[in-house]
């Protein structure tokens, strides 16, 4: 639907005016058209009008205000926010120290937590509950992250407090408006849910913090009513979840009542990935790696999973060259698996996901053409 320009509505009534008064004198045929231009002017709001509210017409078009009709509509609310939790070992030199329900703990970065009971030292040592101050996947920690008292608190060691090993989960950020918009789709798309691969795979999605979720039908001795789930949530610092319990119960109260599920344990393969910097200028620093892997964190999240288990293939290293601008000078990249050089390609068994491996940057690194690996993707 194409709308008209106020000119092009102009000239058209203007036209139509000199058409149909071709013999009227200068002076009334110039009211006319100043009265064709005003009319041009009414017309062309009133089409704009029209035009916006044909868009929130359907979920395909609608902006993001309107957006949340169509989600109340279709029932497929939009992801909230999530806090993060876990649990906090603390140190002292004293038994039955008291640290209160509340007590401030921060990373070294100045990311909050608050503990969630009040607890006392037992043989020098406590371990407490913690929520984050805010919600948000920043506030997704590595197991055994340093934590520091907010306020003192006597006779506790401000230099030995961290998480366990598992670390800080569970947080997640609002469902950015296109990822939402494309679950109402895929709804609009597939209304009826009576258990098809699709409708696991959207009602794995609905969990806060799952961005990517794959189901394979008759899994795993192809068995009728059987189905075999995985999922990976990107924004976390560990994307296997551990804990599939939630995810569990959560489908086994919507999905149909013969269904016979089982949560399928991803293994995740790390890939060497070795960077080649055809550049002057020493590009060591942390910043540089940070930027560097969040730009393979982007653009290389693409496998299809239930293929993979299905039928494993084969996946290869993606060669491309870039120019990044990173600061006042650009940087040419080579990206390379040395590790898939001379046999090219690699296996993955059904059940294992390539992911982001160690990160190696080497500068004029010069590859022979035949060293090439073929055109493929890796998943992080």
């Amino acid at each position: 639907m194409k709308i008209e320009t106020f000119q092009e509505i102009q000239a058209r009534i203007h036209s139509d005016i000199l058409s149909y008064f071709p013999k009227l004198n200068s002076g009334v045929l110039y009211v006319l058209i100043q009265l064709g231009s005003v009319i041009a002017g009414v017309c062309y709001l009133l089409h704009r009008q029209i035009y916006y509210a044909y868009l929130q017409m359907s979920p395909f078009t609608c902006d993001e205000k309107h957006l949340p009709n169509w989600g109340r509509f279709y029932n497929v609310p939009r992801k909230l926010s999530a806090y993060s939790t876990g649990k906090v070992i603390i140190k002292s030199t004293k038994n039955n120290v008291v640290i209160p329900k509340g007590t401030v703990l921060q990373t070294e970065l100045g990311l909050k937590f608050f503990t969630l009971t009040p607890v006392s030292t037992v043989n020098n040592k406590a371990i407490v509950s913690v929520i984050s101050e805010n919600s948000g996947a920043d506030y997704n920690l590595l197991g055994e992250t340093a934590l520091s008292l907010n306020s003192p608190i006597e006779y506790i060691l401000n230099n030995e407090i961290f998480f366990d090993e598992i670390g800080a989960i569970g947080a997640a950020d609002e469902e950015d408006a296109e990822t939402w918009r494309e679950r109402i789709l895929a709804f609009y798309r597939n209304p009826v849910r009576i258990g098809t691969k699709k409708d696991y795979e959207e009602w794995m999605l609905e969990i806060e913090g799952v961005t990517r979720a794959w189901c394979v039908p008759r899994y795993p001795l192809n068995v009728a009513g059987s189905v075999g789930l995985a999922y990976v949530c990107d924004n976390s610092v560990d994307i296997v979840p551990k804990n599939k319990d939630i995810m569990l119960s959560y489908i086994t109260e919507i999905a149909p009542a013969n269904a016979e599920i089982k949560m399928i344990d991803i293994v995740k393969v790390p890939i060497t990935i070795t960077i080649s910097i055809n550049s002057s200028t020493s590009l060591s620093s942390s910043e540089f790696t940070k930027d560097i892997k969040k730009y393979f964190e982007k653009h290389f999240r693409q496998m299809d999973l239930s293929e993979q288990i299905d039928k494993p293939n084969f996946i290869s290293i993606l060669i491309s060259k870039f120019n990044l601008n990173y600061k006042d000078f650009s940087v040419k990249l080579e990206v390379l698996d040395t590790s898939l050089i001379p046999n090219q390609r690699t296996s993955l068994s059904g059940n294992e996901i390539a992911t982001g491996g160690l990160l190696e940057i080497k500068e004029s690194l010069v590859l022979t053409k035949d060293q090439l690996p073929v055109l493929s993707e890796i998943i992080f």
